[in-house]
């Protein structure tokens, strides 16, 4: 699973480097960074860093890592990583956009305009969230009810 997730990062990469150096080939570059081309790279790098979270929890897991730990940090860090870029790609890619916008761009008009679906990828982020918080305590009752079974052993 580690190499699935590392050739899905590859072609995200590539898919998000290879248009933009077709664009610094025909516009100046100065005139690529100050206008959408820019803030349409903010919502990817959090997307990037979630299924990094995940390759390194795969890595983990087949190093020989404890499944409940590696679970618990995959879970918080890509749910953090979606929910994070959910917000920016529902309301600051929009917001932004607008407001780089010039007068004769259709954005310029609008009020908000947002792709509901990433409403829904930022809600499955923060249920990943409480899903990696919720695993750390199961792991928290496992361990005490394990020294509580080792105690009593001793007692008896």
């Amino acid at each position: 699973m580690t190499r699935v997730a590392d050739f899905m990062l590859a072609g995200t990469v590539a898919a998000l480097v290879l248009p933009t150096l077709f664009v610094l080939t025909q516009v100046p570059p100065a005139q690529v960074l100050r206008g959408e081309l820019i803030v349409h790279w903010l919502a990817p790098v959090p997307y990037l860093v979630a299924v990094f979270a995940i390759r390194q929890a795969f890595a983990a897991y087949a190093r020989g890592g404890v499944l409940g730990e590696v679970m618990v940090r995959a879970c918080r860090n890509a749910g953090g990583a979606l929910a994070i870029g959910a917000g920016i790609s529902a309301f600051g890619v929009p917001l932004l956009v607008r407001w780089f916008a010039t007068p004769a761009h259709p954005m310029s008009r609008t009020v908000m305009v947002f792709d509901v679906a990433y409403v829904a990828i930022g809600v499955v982020g923060l249920a990943l969230v409480l899903l990696g918080g919720l695993i750390r305590r199961v792991i928290d009752v496992q361990e005490r009810v394990h020294a509580l079974g080792h105690e009593l052993e001793e007692f008896v």
